[in-house]
């Protein structure tokens, strides 16, 4: 049944049609109609069938950028690492950012915004990257303190220290007004900042939530105020019902109506800040969050200085700056950090750091199963083979897996589905490798002998952009030589070595046999979840750091982006189950300006439009209600007995009768709702005539054309198939 939560009218027409994107109506012309009826009839309901779809997966979402930066970040890297996103921002890389002039006792000096990021955070990171379980298998975006700063800096060289209150360094910081005062040495300074308004007698602002209204000025520099109806003189800087005013100016003469002034009002008027000082001061007590302003630090350096700033490639090292960096450290789960459609702020929402998406869909994964496999009938491959204990490797999606050429069987790399392997019985050196062919029978591909130095890869994954290199599978080890001296390892590399580089990302599983005896489950013990039977590589790029996994009992992530499925639970059933990706996952991160405009697709789906293999198409005498299901109903009440039903007329009820509501040379759009079945919408199309009936059909078959027309109105008449033929009835 469709929702019937809002009230709809003819400018909704169709979407009350449909239930899940698939239409749930019938499209019913009378028994007794005429030709031209059927053909409209019939033009509506091929519309309403091509208007059914499906949303199907296409990859990870696009996302355009407009006036800011974007980079694909792979996991366990960081955003501004070589080859990435910029260290050091400027308006030419962030739109809003300010480079300009600033005018300072009566001289003119280029100054600019900059945003910073360290070389080593935020970064990407993963539960196996970043070593939290409770990521499972997200992403997240994790940072440091001090990763995260915004400065002003200077191109030509200026003394600040000389600022005085009658000739102060007006700066917009942070898209705030300050105005520097005064200078107490190369790190401090005292400063306005509070907003600044030039009012004249009998205007109001709102400050803090109050009206402030200015009542008069007086001839000593001293202001008259009310504060929601309180009235206050001020001369100089005080605070009155919690809003600080300083007089920065004021105009008096002898008509009240002449005089004004120049008040900074605000939480704070003025304050002094001094090199790591917090931002705003409102508690001193950084909460580890970076919405809280405490947790952003002043940074003031060289303000004593006649010199321009000095910036490098990791952001100002000399002469005058101001600035402010994040000192949140945010680095597992419970410091709640941000994952893909979150944003780190800077402070008054200035700028933003955002973890914008994945490049890969949910749907862009194959699941690839490795289990114990006892039993298993190989007697297709070689005779007598009814019963192997194997291990068996199988992935969700058809001929995901490519067997190498240098398999003694196979003269071709070779596509397929399922792999088996077994032990050889006449020589543990070596391992039978089997798989299904194209024909779905089991087949001999040759053998590996495990003993090489460094392993033997004998196949690879091939899902998507996944493939040759990307996730290579190898055997190693001496099953003759010991019991559980097997194993299978997936050799990971990035895209490119800069993305991934080889020993970073491997995962080991080890092999359960007796000493040169056949498979008989995983680890040293089958059939039970064990540490070190599953392995992840947090490598260096030369050597593995082998670290257990087996029995963790969350989902992991690696830095390819391959999830691990519940360690524990599938190792207690001597398996492990992969979801591998279509390419490796990268964030997709985002650096945003005061003006920066990002777009995205709509979450890596796309429609696509699904037959209708039901009936459409009904005669109303097929018609029994209730049928659970809207109606369109095509023909009018002398042609069409739910046509009748619905306008409350008999039938057959014709235009002679004088009780139609349309007359010669009209067609007619009516939506009713529950008049034929609670809970359910009826369309009524009909006309005078057949061919005003057809009329009617057109228009609605072409609703996107005619949408204002339709728009508010429960009924509409046609006299031709034009915007200016449609009006409310």
């Amino acid at each position: 049944m469709s929702p019937m939560a809002l009230a709809q009218d003819l400018g909704d027409y169709p979407s009350f049609l449909f239930e899940d994107n698939n239409l749930d109506a019938f499209v019913v012309v009378g028994s007794a109609a005429a030709p031209a009826d059927v053909v409209g009839a019939v033009d509506l309901a091929a519309r309403l069938a091509g208007e059914s779809y499906e949303e199907v997966g296409t990859g990870g979402d696009s996302v355009t950028v407009t006036g800011g930066e974007s980079e694909d970040i792979p996991i366990g890297g960081a955003i501004a690492a070589s080859g990435y996103l910029d260290q050091v921002m400027d308006d030419e890389d962030l739109a809003g950012l300010q480079d300009s002039e600033v005018t300072f006792q009566s001289d003119k000096y280029n100054f600019r915004e900059v945003i910073v990021f360290s070389s080593t955070q935020p970064s990407v990171q993963s539960s196996l990257s970043s070593g939290d379980d409770d990521y499972e298998e997200n992403l997240y975006l994790e940072t440091a303190s001090g990763s995260m700063a915004y400065y002003w800096i200077f191109d030509e060289a200026i003394n600040v220290s000389t600022a005085t209150s009658s000739q102060p360094l007006k700066m917009d910081f942070l898209g705030e007004s300050i105005k520097i005062t005064s200078v107490s040495g190369a790190t401090s300074f005292t400063a306005f900042v509070g907003d600044t308004y030039s009012m004249n007698v009998g205007d109001s602002v709102e400050v803090e939530g109050k009206t402030v209204t200015l009542e008069n000025v007086g001839s000593t520099r001293s202001v008259r105020l009310n504060i929601d109806g309180t009235l206050y003189t001020v001369s100089g800087t005080e605070t009155h019902d919690g809003i600080e005013v300083t007089i920065d100016d004021y105009f008096y003469a002898d008509a009240l109506a002449e005089r004004g002034a120049t008040l900074i009002m605000g939480k704070q008027a003025s304050a002094s800040y001094t090199d790591g000082d917090k931002f705003k001061k409102d508690d001193n007590i950084c909460n580890n969050d970076p919405n809280d302003t405490d947790c952003w630090e002043w940074v003031i350096q060289g303000l004593t200085d006649n010199a321009a700033t000095i910036v490098g490639s990791s952001g100002p090292s000399s002469g005058p700056y101001i600035g402010v960096k994040g000192v949140f450290t945010i680095n597992d789960d419970t410091d709640d950090p941000i994952t893909a459609g979150g944003c780190y702020q800077f402070p008054n929402d200035y700028t933003e750091l955002c973890f914008d998406s994945l490049t890969v869909s949910d749907e862009g994964y194959m699941t690839l199963t490795l289990e114990y496999a006892d039993s298993a009938d190989l007697s297709n491959a070689i005779a007598g083979k009814t019963s192997v204990d194997t291990i068996r490797i199988y992935t969700s999606n058809e001929e995901g897996l490519n067997l190498k050429s240098t398999l003694s069987g196979l003269a071709a790399d070779t596509r397929t589905t399922q792999i088996w392997l077994e032990v050889n019985t006449t020589d543990a050196d070596w391992v039978n490798v089997y798989y299904r062919n194209s024909e779905g029978a089991k087949t001999y591909a040759g053998y590996v002998n495990t003993t090489v130095s460094g392993g033997v890869n004998f196949a690879e994954v091939d899902y998507g952009d996944t493939k040759s290199t990307n996730v290579a599978l190898d055997l190693a080890g001496d099953a003759s030589a010991a019991a559980d001296a097997l194993n299978l390892t997936f050799n990971i590399v990035g895209k490119t070595t800069t993305d991934l580089g080889d020993n970073y990302d491997d995962i080991k599983v080890q092999l359960s046999h007796a000493s040169g005896g056949a498979f008989d489950g995983l680890g040293t013990t089958p059939n039970t979840e064990e540490a070190d039977e599953l392995q992840w590589c947090n490598g260096d790029g030369s050597t593995c750091s082998w670290r257990n996994i087996g029995t963790k009992d969350e989902n992991q992530r690696s830095r390819y982006g391959i999830v691990i499925e519940d360690p524990k639970s599938h190792g207690a059933s001597d398996e492990v189950v992969l979801q591998i990706p279509n390419d490796q996952v990268f964030a997709r991160i985002v650096v945003k300006g005061p003006s920066t405009t990002v777009t995205s697709s709509t979450g890596g789906t796309v429609k696509q439009v699904v037959p209708v293999t039901n009936a459409v198409a009904k005669l109303d005498t097929e018609v029994s209600l209730p049928v659970g299901k809207s109606l369109v109903l095509v023909g009018g009440p002398a042609v069409n007995r739910l046509t009748a039903q619905a306008m409350g007329l008999d039938f057959p009820t014709y235009g002679a009768s004088g009780l139609l509501p349309f007359a010669e040379g009209e067609g007619y759009v009516e939506l009713v709702d529950g008049v034929l079945e609670s809970g359910e919408y009826a369309v009524v199309v009909a006309g005078w005539s057949a061919s005003d009936t057809r009329n009617a059909a057109s228009v609605l078959q072409q609703f996107g054309s005619f949408q204002e027309q339709l728009d508010g109105n429960m009924a509409v008449k046609i006299t031709s198939v034009s915007a200016s033929g449609i009006t409310a009835a």
